[in-house]
């Protein structure tokens, strides 16, 4: 979704230019242009990236509540391995942009969109560089950016160093208490300016996804007794998130949209009755993407940036003006095959070391701050500290 996403961004289609944001159902005035209104509505990123927040926030819960013993501990041993979870592909990624841009400054480039003529126009410094390995950059996806998507990245650790705190508000009170953090959780995107800590606007998401294993087990007695009723609300879910930001007023209207059909669908998949639909993804290619999806999240724009402007220097422009639209979207496509090949690299000889080596450190900490009765324990157990 977010890929081609992206790639309808990339050359101006007529009837649209810089309205192909602008995800209204399709009512264009040429075939091309619905089309274009169609594919941005079902391809909608924005709702990809909100599902992702909700369900980190589920995930996340879910192996909290394995814990044992000393709090602090485990609260340290947490943060150390979201940082090697999500830095070394991170880092990767922004040095080898910033290896490119060293080589190649952006050009304009008459045909594509503005939005798409907003990148790599910066030159690169170690400022810069810092910045974006330490996810600290502040502004827009384009300002200081050289990977736009690692905006999200940063709310991911941001609210990363807040989670078990979030967690104990949710596993530690009743369920009658969850409502009401939820609504002050809500009310931060409409006080909060943009800054270093526009993360927290999306603190409510992560709640949903703490809330799913018992409310999800409430919303599924309606699902439970029947595929069609389990099916039926995946679907309205799944309508709810794609259309959101076609129909909302207001952006944060749109993000309790996107994050509430999300909650939905976790609810639906997790509790509902076994339906074939949900079987398809346990298929082995869903869960290969799923095992690459951080890398390619991470790839896919900067490779659908190179091949665009090759694209657009080497192909006639009447051609690419007369057939924007199937351009965009075979864009997409190149894109996406290329990417799937380095992110499947990139996991293999990034993400999985970082893993491990988060998981050795946390072994390591761990003892650091344990008693000196209980590390004597730890440290004669070979295989304590690979746990």
């Amino acid at each position: 979704m977010v890929a081609i996403y992206h790639a309808l961004g990339v050359i101006s289609i007529p009837g649209l230019e810089e309205a192909i944001w602008d995800r209204d159902l399709p009512q264009g005035d040429t075939l091309s242009e619905s089309i274009a209104r169609l594919l941005m509505v079902l391809s909608n990123g924005s709702a990809a990236v909100s599902l992702f927040f909700v369900m980190s926030g589920l995930v996340l819960g879910l192996s909290i509540d394995k814990w044992q013993g000393n709090s602090l501990r485990n609260s340290v041993s947490f943060i150390i391995q979201r940082l090697f979870r999500i830095g070394p592909a991170l880092w990767a990624t922004a040095l080898s942009i910033g290896l490119m841009l060293t080589v190649y400054r952006a050009q304009h480039e008459p045909l594509a969109t503005d939005w798409f003529n907003r990148f790599y126009n910066l030159p690169v410094t170690l400022g810069l560089l810092v910045k974006n390995l330490t996810l600290t950059t502040a502004g827009s996806s384009a300002d200081g950016w050289l990977n736009p998507v690692t905006w999200s990245l940063q709310v991911e650790m941001g609210v990363s160093l807040l989670f078990p705190l979030l967690y104990m508000m949710n596993r530690c009170v009743s369920m009658r208490w969850h409502l009401p953090v939820l609504a002050i959780l809500l009310a931060i995107p409409a006080v909060l300016k943009p800054g270093p800590i526009s993360f927290l606007n999306f603190l409510f998401m992560f709640y949903l996804g703490l809330m799913l294993p018992a409310w999800g087990a409430k919303l599924a007695f309606v699902v439970r007794s029947s595929k069609v009723y389990a099916l039926a609300v995946f679907l309205t879910a799944v309508i709810i998130m794609l259309v959101a930001k076609g129909i909302a007023p207001r952006p944060g209207v749109m993000m309790v949209m996107e994050a509430g059909g999300a909650f939905m669908l976790l609810a639906a998949v997790l509790h509902g009755k076994d339906n074939t639909v949900f079987r398809l993804l346990d298929a082995p290619i869903i869960r290969f993407y799923g095992r690459i999806s951080y890398s390619f999240y991470l790839i896919d724009f900067p490779v659908l940036y190179i091949i665009s402007v090759m694209t657009m220097h080497l192909l006639p422009s009447e051609a690419l003006m007369a057939h924007a639209l199937l351009v965009n979207v075979m864009l997409a496509a190149a894109g996406i095959v290329i990417s799937t090949g380095l992110a499947a690299v990139c996991y293999q000889w990034v993400e999985l070391p970082g893993i491990k080596l988060g998981r050795r450190l946390t072994g390591w900490a761990g003892r650091q701050l344990m008693t000196p009765k209980a590390a004597g324990r730890a440290l004669a157990s070979p295989l304590e500290g690979d746990r």
